[in-house]
């Protein structure tokens, strides 16, 4: 049923709201599997990512910039799989930035457990993916 609303939430917003597409197009990775066990972002994205946190469009700006001149300074994004989907918990920003950018094989993503610092439960995650896919 979650994830029925999910699809949906998605779906509406992303016909509704252009600045979604960057949010929710993931088709530009080849696929490869990093030493440790740490999957790639094309393997993720198969599985259906979900982002759980944005910036402000200027603060995301600024992000890229620093990327741009700095390099990806952290590169490992940590993800909770619930229902078999893909939930970034830590680094859903840089996931972005890296699409963007087109250095997303830079990219590390661990499996972490929940509890995982602000999240405590599996809604504490699928509310603020739908958070992040309504805008607010």
């Amino acid at each position: 049923m979650m994830r029925l609303f999910l699809f949906l939430l998605t779906l509406l917003f992303s016909l509704s709201d252009p600045a979604m597409e960057k949010y929710s197009d993931f088709s530009d990775s080849p696929l490869a599997v990093k030493s440790g066990g740490a999957l790639t972002y094309g393997e993720l994205r198969q599985a259906g990512v979900n982002l759980t946190d944005r910036m402000s469009g200027n603060q995301f700006k600024k992000l890229v910039e620093s990327i741009k001149q700095n390099g990806l300074q952290d590169k490992v994004i940590n993800y909770v799989k619930l229902d078999g989907e893909i939930y970034v918990v830590l680094g859903n920003n840089r996931v972005q930035a890296g699409r963007q950018l087109g250095i997303t094989d830079q990219l590390i993503f661990k499996e972490v457990q929940l509890p995982f610092r602000g999240f405590k439960t599996e809604n504490d995650v699928i509310n603020a993916a739908a958070e992040v896919i309504g805008g607010h």
